[in-house]
This record gives structure tokens, sequence and C-alpha cells, in this order.
């Protein structure tokens, strides 16, 4: 068992759960995925689609409403409790769908899917791991079929990091896991409320980003997973989101290549990542791969943090974040607010969920967090 599963196998978590009282919304918020991702919902109505780490199946049963047939790879048992109950809840047709006690690696179909869909899981896993499981995805989605997965980077959870080490120093005296997501919930709740259109418990968002220690390991950026789709099969990229890069391609130029066009500029756009409040602008490949240097580095400290609990791992960080403010000083007013504002907590005395919750600008600043990519399976490349 991976630790990925171990962690929600131990706490009794399922992870994507939602609040989906709003269905319409849920739904639109689906279809406008997609349809940034080069999909439109229309397609889904009698599809067999492969989901796999479907969680507790909020995000599947849009696809079970649009009328596809979906089978579900989901090794949790919480999650596959959850999401019974959920179809139950909804009059799924049990016929609508078959769920899978196993890893992606164990699932073993000889059919071939229109679309499979794995959210989520990929990023915490070494590249090797990564590659296994990729391969295992694509050996079943069929010739023109599609294959969307997630991305997360040190760049998209720079602000989940500063919020990972405050609320790991908040709770580092209590024992009780579910004490320490109710401290946590309350330190936190005003800031997930500034996400508009969040559809997380507060409580789930907890586990999944403060206390969940795989997330130690996230490192899987949508350059990676091109360059990892590279090995495995010919194929086109036919969405991302966000797009951080443009597709420039006119119908007649056939051999343009979004893919090669991605990996070419896409270290100069990453710094986009970081924050939903940076417009679309380009920087210095060389400031962004420096500054990746000091995420990585951000990452690792926390994750020492977190075994051990001792104190100068705090001023390592707060060092590391004083040099973040000065060589990034064009990353705006706002990101540099935000940043000392956690280094003013750091340093100073009783870390409470009250100081948390009453910061000005870090309680709005948030990352573009869980990116997707969207490819098509093809036969031979042109």
């Amino acid at each position: 068992m991976n630790e990925f599963v171990r962690f929600y196998e131990e706490n009794e978590i399922s992870p994507v759960s939602q609040d989906i009282s709003n269905l319409k919304l849920h739904i639109k918020r689906r279809e406008r995925l997609y349809r940034l991702l080069g999909i439109d919902s229309q397609l889904f109505k009698g599809a067999n689609i492969l989901e796999v780490g479907a969680g507790s199946g909020y995000n599947t049963l849009v696809f079970l409403l649009l009328g596809a047939k979906v089978d579900i790879v989901e090794p949790n048992p919480t999650g596959r409790k959850e999401m019974q109950n959920l179809f139950s809840s909804y009059h799924i047709n049990p016929s609508q769908y078959q769920i899978y006690d196993c890893v992606i690696e164990a699932f073993d179909s000889s059919m071939q899917y229109d679309f499979v869909i794995a959210e989520g899981f990929l990023p915490p896993f070494e590249e090797r791991q990564r590659d296994v499981m990729l391969e295992k995805l694509f050996k079943n989605v069929k010739d023109g079929g599609y294959c969307v997965i997630t991305t997360i980077c040190e760049f998209s959870y720079f602000f989940e990091y500063l919020r990972r080490i405050l609320g790991l120093i908040l709770v580092k005296d209590i024992g009780v896991f579910e004490e320490k997501v109710k401290v946590l919930s309350q330190a936190f709740k005003g800031h997930l409320e500034t996400l508009k259109f969040a559809s997380r418990p507060i409580e789930d968002w907890v586990k999944d980003s403060i206390l969940n220690p795989v997330n130690d390991h996230f490192s899987f950026t949508i350059a990676d997973s091109i360059r990892q789709f590279q090995k495995i099969c010919a194929f086109d990229v036919v969405g991302t989101s966000p797009a951080l890069v443009a597709n420039l391609s006119w119908y007649k130029d056939i051999e343009y290549s979004y893919a090669r066009q991605i990996l070419r500029d896409f270290s100069s756009k990453r710094h986009l990542l970081v924050c939903t409040q940076f417009e679309d602008s380009v920087r210095d490949v060389e400031k962004n791969d420096s500054l990746a240097c000091q995420l990585r580095n951000l990452k690792e400290l926390i994750k020492v943090y977190r075994e051990g609990y001792k104190s100068n791992q705090i001023v390592k960080i707060t060092h590391l974040l004083e040099e973040i403010i000065r060589e990034n000083q064009d990353l705006g007013e706002f990101f540099l607010k935000s940043v000392k504002e956690v280094i003013l907590l750091l340093k100073g005395e009783g870390m409470s969920g009250e100081k948390i919750s009453c910061m000005k600008h870090f309680s709005k600043a948030w990352g573009r967090g869980q990116q997707y990519v969207c490819i098509k399976k093809i036969e031979n490349e042109i």
C-alpha cells in the first residue's frame, strides 16, 4: 500500500468530497473545465470512461448524469462507500458504473476507453512510479481517445506550503487527529472563504492540504507530464487549464506541435502558477529557475519540520522566505505583502488561530493549485 492510500485509510478520509447542494453549479463548473480542455460535455453521452482515483465520486457523478458509462478504480474503502451512497441518492442506474477495489497498477481490463480520467493522485509519486501509472493509463485509451490528468508543483502550491507550516506550528502540541482538524478549520476558515467558488468542506481541505504527509512530495509540472507522455505514445495536447502557453497553430499548420510549444515556453510562464492574482506575463527563465530551487528547498524544510517539530527549522524557513522576498521583487506588491505577513507571524511569539485568521493579505493569497492536461492519443506522429 502506498503512502497516499495509507493516510486516507488510517484516518478514514475520502478525498475530493464537495458541496454540491447547487447541483447545476457543480455541473456547470465541470462542463466549463472540460470545455477549456477542448472537450464538449456532449461527447460524454454514451461514452465509456475509466476514472482512476475518483474519491467520493462527486466528479464522477457529473459524467454519469451526462449519460456516460464509467469504470472506477478506487482503492480507498471510505471513498467507495461514499460514492455508492452518493450515486444511490441521485438514483444512478447501477448498470452505468462499476467500481474496482484496486490501484491502477493492478487494474486489468481488455477494454479501451473513450476517456481515461486521472485527477489529483499522480503528483506525489516519483517519476519512475508515474511512468508505470501513465503507461497503464494509456494502455486503456483507445486510438483517438482522450486522457486527462492533473499536475501540481512547488510553484502552484507555494501558498499552500506557507499555510502548511503555519498550521503545523499551530497544532504541534495536539496529539488527537480530529482535534487538529478542528483547530485548523477554525484558523483557516476565513482563508478558504475568499475562494468564491471553492466547493470543498474546510475540514477536508485541512486534512489534505495541512496534515497529509503526501504533500511533502508534490513536484510534477505541466512540462513534466508532457515529457513523460512522450516516453509512452504518440499524442496531441488538446488543452491545458490554465492555458499558460498560447496555442498559435493555424489550421493549415499541420506540423505545429502544441506539446513542443509548451516545453519551449513553460519555464518563462510558470511563475503565473504562484498566485491567482498574477496577470499574463513572461519572466526571465533564470529568475524562475532560481525561484524553483528556493521553493524546492522550502518544501524540504517544511517536511523536516513536520517530521521533528524542531524550532531551528522555523528559523531556516524564515531566512529562506526573506531571501525569496529580496530576489523576487518583480512579482509585485500583493505577493510581497502576503509573504511578509507570513514572515512576521513566524518571527512573532504565540502562534494562534486568531492571528492566522486575521491575516489581511495572505488570507486572500492562493496559487493555481491543480492544473489539468488533456491529450488525444494518435496512432502515428505526423
